[in-house]
């Protein structure tokens, strides 16, 4: 690595405290989004502009409180769902070893199941993050479960990336599988 690489190199701590500057400059109403990911920042407005998120929010909404039209799980989405809960006992021990949770939403955001490390698990009870909650963009905000719903590819989001504070202390990668046709995320795999 150069000298002028390792001058430009920024801390973890530094990049923390970049993002919650800018997301508070955001929510303020500043449209300049400086040291924020492009995909993050678009997801940054879509809750503020178009979903109204709020953005203290520090525990989920239930699933039956922000169900989107026509969530029915057709059987082929219901196929999805198994393999994909398959999936994520398969990884779940892994998971757990480093005290992360595994999750399985369904195409609205509605958590279908929940495994992992049981101390993270009870911090996650506490954000709502439990089968039948709503995690999607539009009812939480930014976070993995929601954003990969929205995104073209896996997403990564990372403590003040966020939209709502009270969801800080997580880190989330996510990944939407979609229908083949339409291109419509029938479910979501999140750790």
């Amino acid at each position: 690595m150069t000298q002028a690489a390792k001058r430009h190199r920024i801390t973890d701590a530094e990049r923390y405290q970049a993002v919650t500057t800018a997301r508070e400059r955001f929510l303020a109403g500043d449209d300049r989004v400086r040291g924020v990911r492009p995909e993050v920042a678009t997801s940054w407005y879509r809750c503020r502009e178009q979903y109204h998120v709020d953005p203290s929010l520090t525990v989920a909404p239930p699933a039956s409180a922000h169900e989107e039209p026509a969530t029915e799980h057709t059987l082929e989405h219901e196929v999805v769902f198994a393999q994909l809960g398959g999936a994520a006992a398969a990884i779940a021990t892994d998971v757990e070893s480093v005290g992360g949770v595994v999750t399985v939403t369904d195409g609205s955001g509605r958590i279908l199941t929940v495994q992992g490390d049981k101390d993270t698990l009870g911090r996650a009870r506490d954000s709502n993050m439990a089968p039948w909650s709503c995690w999607s963009e539009w009812a939480t905000g930014t976070n993995g479960m929601g954003t990969a719903l929205e995104a073209p590819g896996a997403v990564l989001i990372s403590g003040p990336e966020h939209w709502c504070a009270g969801f800080d202390e997580w880190i989330c990668a996510g990944v939407a599988v979609r229908d083949a046709v339409t291109r419509d995320a029938v479910a979501v795999l999140d750790v």
